[in-house]
């Protein structure tokens, strides 16, 4: 379509794959908190002298973190896809008309 001149275009499939960017961001820094908690958990207990209660305490905290966050990517994709029928692989009626 032009409007004076100008070309607009739709931005749905823009504003899907920034969606997509920012939770798979959200995925990523969940994975990273497990490595966290993974090497806090584990490995820092057995490379130091003393009590290693605090360390696995902090691990799985950041276990319960890398949790949340990657729960909280799943969810928020899954949201963001269903009003345009993204999670079916289906285009919406605005792709659809483009075509």
């Amino acid at each position: 379509m032009v409007d004076g001149g100008v070309e607009v275009e739709d931005a749905t499939r823009r504003t899907r794959l920034a969606t997509e960017r920012t939770y798979l961001a959200w995925w990523r820094s969940g994975l990273t908190a497990l490595a966290v908690g993974l090497a806090a958990g584990k490995l820092v207990p057995e490379l130091s002298a003393g009590a290693s209660w605090p360390y696995e305490l902090l691990g799985a905290g950041y276990s319960l973190l890398g949790i949340a966050f990657i729960f909280y990517g799943i969810a928020g994709s899954t949201r963001s896809r269903l009003p345009y029928g993204w999670a079916s692989g289906r285009r919406s009626t605005r792709e659809s008309r483009q075509a």
